[in-house]
């Protein structure tokens, strides 16, 4: 069957793609000023537990300028970084700093002479953790320079704001997760559904106002209706499962794109949207990953968008 001409449902096809880019942005502004200006109280705990924390800030050497917020929005992990955008935070590093703050409360209480503090990095210019349950400050840190064998042998001194006692925490490698610089909190993966969850895969190629559709029925994929080649299917899908954030691309999708893939999952839709740069390279970004986009070249935007042919040759 020829492919079907979808000029305009090709613009309706995404509202909901930019609506959501459209309130990341808005987002950001809400809550940059919510962090700045909503008073907190301080209700400093001893003991710090996981499931509470909702926003830690990390000011490297006390420095405001450096200050960057991993944060809980709506059940959704964010980083504010650096340079104040915010853009959804990896999981699997969030979960591990999570469980390396309570591992903070068992650490050894030690003697050290204040001459000292500057040397191992815990005085007043020390690098800073402020850890917050809701609109509450539940722990204030200042963590030291790390003592390094390997990730499993690190130790840092710290001690809490405004007091000199002086703790040692073993065999926790806090700059692999609490202390790790605000990119490597970036949430990589654009597609993170099994390929096996796949219901369709709708794709519009670049310069095309036409698309087709990929259907999976009882695990044997066609184009409606129509036979193709499996491998080449199953490579594919494999494929955009696994597409990752090598570097992160700072140039954003136009809107509407040049290209899309709109994918429906047991667990819900994900859109991998495109557009073409001046320079000639190609920005991918995905609606389950707000603010962390991928620079393609040619090649790798046909195999991203590859053009129904490729399926029924």
């Amino acid at each position: 069957m020829p492919e079907k001409n979808n000029k305009s449902g090709f613009l309706v096809n995404f509202i909901i793609y930019f609506i959501i880019a459209f309130a990341c942005a808005v987002l950001y502004h809400f809550l940059t000023n919510r962090q700045e200006n909503k008073p907190v109280s301080i209700v400093e705990k001893s003991a710090l537990d996981s499931l509470s924390i909702t926003r830690w800030d990390v000011i490297p050497q006390s420095n405001m300028n450096q200050i960057y917020t991993v944060f809980e929005d709506s059940n959704v992990w964010k980083i504010r970084l650096q340079d104040h955008d915010i853009v959804d935070a990896d999981l699997g590093i969030v979960t591990r700093a999570l469980r390396h703050f309570t591992k903070m409360d068992s650490a050894k209480l030690v003697k050290m002479d204040k001459a000292k503090w500057k040397t191992e990095g815990i005085d007043d210019n020390g690098t800073r953790v402020i850890v917050y349950e809701g609109s509450q400050i539940a722990g204030r840190f200042i963590v030291g320079k790390m003592e390094f064998m390997d990730q499993y042998k690190a130790s840092y001194y710290f001690r809490r704001i405004n007091s000199d006692s002086v703790y040692l925490l073993k065999e926790t490698y806090l700059d692999g997760s609490i202390l790790a610089p605000d990119h490597n909190f970036r949430k990589r993966a654009l597609d993170p559904v099994n390929p096996y969850y796949y219901k369709t895969v709708k794709v519009i190629s670049p310069d095309t106002n036409v698309y087709y559709l990929l259907e999976n029925v009882n695990g044997v994929w066609s184009i409606n209706g129509r036979n193709i080649n499996q491998n080449k299917v199953n490579s594919y899908i494999k494929m955009l499962s696994m597409l990752q954030v090598p570097e992160f691309e700072k140039a954003r999708v136009s809107n509407p794109p040049e290209a899309s893939v709109t994918i429906d999952t047991k667990f819900g839709q994900v859109v991998l949207a495109a557009s073409k740069e001046p320079s000639g390279n190609w920005v991918l970004g995905s609606s389950v990953n707000i603010g962390n986009r991928i620079a393609l070249n040619k090649a790798q935007v046909y195999a991203v968008f590859p053009p129904m042919h490729y399926f029924t040759e």
